[in-house]
């Protein structure tokens, strides 16, 4: 075996991304400051936490939508102070993902990006299949997937789907369980 190919291996190995929902479909919608959302942050966090000083990953992928995954990369994004071997990695469907987005909410996406190890553009334009091309990117470069999920169908049962098809380890984080 190469050396290139062992290392793949290796980074495949120390590697989780995320796959979660959007605020639209969470009870508090935006409301960042409401309870509910700070216990599924914080729970969260504990999730990476685990990943990194059980399982040894130090590469976390994110898909960069609005919610969970952004939640996810800025966990990770403050947890590299405690964990500097610990990189973020971006994963874009698209260059103007966030073209539509409010103000405020391209300003977060925007420092997100300043702040990760590493930004990878799937696609230039928007295409009706370039999300599940993101999620399919981000799960086959990935051992671990966290998943912050209702069992509602969309785009996360669809992640999780082809994650268990692939046979990744799936931890699962019922929000309405929390």
């Amino acid at each position: 075996m190469n050396d290139q190919l062992e290392k793949t291996e290796l980074d495949i190995n120390h590697t989780c991304c995320f796959t979660g929902l959007r605020p639209q479909k969470m009870p508090f919608g935006f409301d960042e400051s409401n309870e509910f959302c700070k216990r599924i942050k914080n729970h969260l966090e504990q999730e990476i936490i685990h990943m990194i000083t059980e399982q040894q990953v130090t590469h976390f992928i994110c898909g960069m939508a609005l919610g969970v995954d952004q939640w996810a990369a800025e966990a990770v994004l403050s947890l590299q102070e405690r964990f500097p071997q610990i990189t973020l990695e971006c994963a874009l469907p698209y260059e103007t993902q966030a073209e539509a987005w409010t103000v405020e909410q391209r300003e977060r996406y925007f420092s997100i990006l300043e702040r990760c190890s590493k930004e990878t553009l799937l696609q230039k334009h928007y295409t009706s299949d370039c999300m599940q091309k993101r999620n399919g990117y981000m799960v086959n470069k990935s051992r671990f997937v966290i998943a912050v999920w209702d069992g509602s169908l969309g785009s996360t049962s669809n992640t999780v789907r082809f994650a268990r098809h692939r046979g990744k380890e799936i931890q699962m984080i019922d929000p309405m369980k929390l």
